[in-house]
């Protein structure tokens, strides 16, 4: 504790533009705008500016501010931080949709009635039944954010990076895989062009086009899944 209390005087944390700020002084800085319904200042990160790009580019529309994690300590550093500023979260910036990370009771309205998204959520379902560990929810986001996004759950992750720092990797099995896919109903291309279709096989293709498009932009995309994507968009040209 005393070696906490001291270098929380000069340890620094950089964001995403290369800026270094003290903790205290960096809360200060995101408070007026990451501050959630239940005064939770909620602090973003990635560990991987480079396959995080999407979700980074996302947040800095929002105007946040997202921090580089990138030392495999920084797991340790987030959980002593948060225990000692209760009042504070961190959140991986693609671990949920923004509006769920820094939640200000904000609602967006679907451009899509109640039954066309239960349309929507059947076609997807269908592409993901047997699909270990994998859930599916629908969002009316900005039309500007992505058709679809993958995240995956802040908990699950922290405990899969603590396990593999301990060497207890086995004990997680498959539950460090599971992953959530968020389908925006605001984008023209599910609102219009797949709910626009009145053909299912295209309804199909589509929507598989936009769930591998969200598993390249989270790196889960290699091998054959990745070589029939690159033949899918040449196709699409």
């Amino acid at each position: 504790d005393k070696f906490y209390d001291k270098a929380l005087k000069f340890a620094l944390l950089k964001n995403s533009e290369n800026a270094f700020k003290t903790v205290e002084e960096y809360i200060e800085f995101v408070k007026p705008n990451q501050t959630d319904k239940d005064n939770k200042t909620i602090i973003l990160y990635t560990q991987d500016l480079v396959t995080s790009t999407t979700y980074v580019e996302a947040a800095k529309d929002k105007g946040y501010d997202v921090l580089v994690f990138d030392n495999i300590l920084d797991n340790h550093f987030v959980q002593k931080i948060e225990s000692q500023f209760t009042d504070v979260r961190f959140a991986r910036v693609d671990s949920d949709t923004l509006d769920q990370l820094i939640n200000k009771d904000e609602s967006v309205d679907s451009v899509l009635s109640e039954d066309q998204i239960e349309k929507v959520k059947e076609v997807f379902q269908g592409l993901i039944s047997e699909d270990k560990g994998v859930s599916l929810s629908t969002k009316a986001l900005s039309p500007t954010e992505m058709p679809v996004v993958i995240t995956k759950p802040e908990f699950m992750r922290r405990m899969k990076e603590m396990q593999m720092l301990g060497g207890g990797m086995q004990m997680m099995g498959d539950m460090g895989d599971m992953y959530n896919i968020v389908i925006n109903t605001n984008h023209p291309l599910v609102s219009d062009k797949l709910m626009g279709s009145e053909d299912e096989g295209e309804r199909q293709n589509l929507a598989q086009y936009l769930i591998d498009l969200a598993k390249l932009n989270q790196q889960m995309l290699s091998g054959s899944e990745l070589s029939d994507f690159i033949k899918k968009s040449i196709d699409r040209l």
